[in-house]
């Protein structure tokens, strides 16, 4: 889990959750926290008939989010627990046993990484601890950012990939086979924990609600009126979280993950530097501002949006394409400007400076601002 920066702008915009009452006498609650883990907001908004059952759903969703942010921190360690960090701890030495949760997760994202032909890859740990660091570095001095050596990245790049994890099913069992070699679930551990934080809520009970895990947000049952419809940010740091670029209308419980280029970032030069890098050059990506994803399950739009963030449209477009043929259904939305420019050869809207692409099924469910 790659340690962020946090904001108060989310990646994706304010809800339209209006209308206090229902005619089931449900009212809104809402309710922040910055102590759930991920380094970011945990938001829950939930339809609730009073504000103690409310109360108990976000102490549900807190105690969800705090025990996966244990499991897949790699700077931390917990007593008790085998994380992600302790698999890094101990590479080249042994191999160590994990949660199931963990193993499996890791499991998914070998696979994924096969589908996308190394585009997603949680063995790039090496390679971002190089980036978060100069990160750090250059926020906590800005006039003297530097960018991470590029000899260093180089070496990094070279313990990279499944060969250097090694798993045994029956044990749970996590071993890198190389002291260089390390682990980073930033791409996926948000969108896990939110989609397991939405199926203990409604295991509870909850029939109707979000949860916003920083810009990671799983729909929860139907909006007791209407439909659930999800603004999605203007791309620009500047921008507040109430500005939408655009409007989703979504019917029914799915997932929403977008990854951008304005939010974790630092400068050097006057160049910005963000935190989502591409695995096929060590450096952020450069195809679009954002791309958001769209699925039932938010492990899967977390995995999707990261990966299609470090690839061309054409190449992400045929990645979505793949995976409908395996029936995995996922839409995407890019979202293009000057400094990125979309493909001309795509069905394009404009909205103000910016320049929307999305795939024909979720087209007619976009309302542009």
């Amino acid at each position: 889990m790659r340690k962020i920066i946090l904001s108060f702008t989310v990646l994706l915009g304010l809800f339209a959750l209006n209308g206090c009452a229902s005619q089931n006498e449900t009212k809104r609650y809402s309710r922040t926290t910055l102590s759930a883990g991920f380094d970011t907001a945990i938001t829950l908004h939930a339809y609730c008939e009073s504000q103690s059952e409310f109360d108990e759903y976000f102490a549900l969703a807190e105690k969800t989010f705090l025990h996966y942010n244990r499991l897949f921190d790699n700077y931390h360690t917990y007593e008790g627990v085998n994380n992600v960090k302790t698999i890094n701890d101990h590479a080249g030495k042994e191999a160590i046993s994990v949660d199931a949760e963990l193993f499996d997760l890791i499991v998914l994202a070998k696979e994924y990484a096969r589908l996308s032909d190394q585009r997603f890859d949680i063995s790039y740990g090496a390679v971002l601890s190089l980036w978060h660091d100069a990160r750090e570095a250059a926020l906590a001095d800005p006039e003297n950012a530097q960018l991470p050596d590029q000899e260093e990245l180089e070496t990094a790049r070279a313990y990279t990939g499944f060969a250097y994890v090694e798993l045994e099913e029956s044990s749970h069992q996590v071993y890198l086979n190389d002291p260089h070699a390390s682990l980073d679930l930033g791409g996926i551990a948000k969108g896990y924990a939110a989609q397991k934080c939405a199926e203990a809520l409604k295991e509870a009970g909850l029939k109707s609600g979000i949860v916003d895990a920083g810009g990671n947000v799983k729909l929860i049952g139907t909006k007791p009126e209407g439909d659930w419809n999800v603004g999605i940010q203007i791309p620009d740091p500047a921008a507040q979280s109430s500005t939408s670029l655009l409007q989703v209308a979504l019917p029914k419980e799915t997932s929403l993950v977008t990854s951008g280029d304005y939010q974790r970032y630092f400068e050097v030069d006057g160049i910005r530097y963000h935190h989502i890098i591409d695995p096929a050059t060590a450096m952020p990506a450069t195809y679009a501002r954002s791309v958001t994803v769209i699925c039932e399950d938010s492990t899967i739009a977390d995995i999707l949006s990261t990966t299609l963030f470090t690839m061309s449209y054409e190449e992400g477009l045929a990645l979505i394409e793949n995976l409908k043929a395996q029936g995995i259904q996922a839409e995407a939305i890019w979202v293009y400007d000057d400094t990125c420019k979309a493909p001309s050869e795509a069905d394009r809207k404009k909205s103000g400076d910016y320049e929307i692409i999305a795939t024909s099924q979720i087209q007619k469910q976009i309302t542009y601002q």
